[in-house]
């Protein structure tokens, strides 16, 4: 791990804080460990994402869905 460390630029204690789970790391190590694993950076989210889907309710998920869609279409007009 300290190898890590090294590499990502990330101190030994901060990233042995995460292992631990004590603190998370914030959105940019997220995004360099993910280029450094070469994952991408939504397979930290997917387990707190389904876990979450559980405790949403079927409307406010479909809410969420529309809205996702309206994002989509917006975003593709400007491909």
């Amino acid at each position: 791990m300290k190898e890590i460390s090294k590499i990502l630029n990330i101190q030994y204690d901060t990233l042995s804080t995460w292992s631990r789970g004590v603190h998370e790391p914030d959105y940019k190590s997220l995004f360099d460990i993910s280029r450094f694993l070469n994952i991408p950076v939504d397979y930290f989210f997917v387990e707190k994402i389904e876990n979450s889907e559980k405790h949403i309710s079927q409307e406010d998920f479909k809410k969420i869905l529309d809205l996702q869609n309206q994002i989509n279409e917006i975003y593709a007009k400007y491909r």
